[in-house]
């Protein structure tokens, strides 16, 4: 049985600060190449003012670190994948809340927990991020998670009103 050569997780945030960002949405993806190179992925959706997304890429040859000092692997670049992402959401939580480094020193000022990869066809039916989840499966790399988004697209939104 070969290794898997692609990997995606999804992520949920919740913020202490009430309605600061909704509940922003984070995914990771690893990749792997025959030669021993990764390539990493994230991608965070969130509230601010209207829908956004902050995008990033990492780059690693695992060629040039010895095994003796690190493994690297799928779940190597997804972790690191994701804290480039966790780093980038805590600058714009504190960006926008300057008070949160000043009231949480020893935590951040939300709580991030995996989630199933569901979550994003949730999204996309209550008619939320269609843009950006648009704009994930074009750019990713990710083919397992490109195939995913893909089937997303296609999913009905849900038809709600108030009475």
């Amino acid at each position: 049985m070969t290794s898997p050569t692609e990997s995606f997780l999804v992520f949920h945030a919740s913020s202490t600060f009430p309605n600061a960002f909704g509940n922003p949405t984070i995914v990771v993806t690893a990749s792997s190449s025959a030669t021993n190179r990764f390539r990493g992925e994230y991608f965070t959706v969130h509230l601010d003012g209207e829908e956004k997304m902050r995008t990033g890429t990492l780059n690693v040859n695992g060629a040039d670190i010895p095994p003796e000092v690190l493994t690297v692997d799928l779940k190597f670049v997804l972790d690191e994948a994701f804290q480039f992402a966790l780093n980038g959401y805590r600058e714009i939580v504190c960006q926008a809340y300057p008070q949160a480094t000043e009231l949480n020193l020893f935590r951040p000022p939300f709580e991030i927990v995996p989630i199933e990869k569901a979550h994003l066809a949730r999204l996309w039916m209550r008619n939320k991020f269609h843009s950006q989840l648009a704009a994930i499966e074009q750019n990713t790399s990710c083919n397992e998670l490109r195939s995913f988004l893909g089937e997303v697209k296609h999913l009905p939104v849900i038809d709600s009103s108030a009475g």
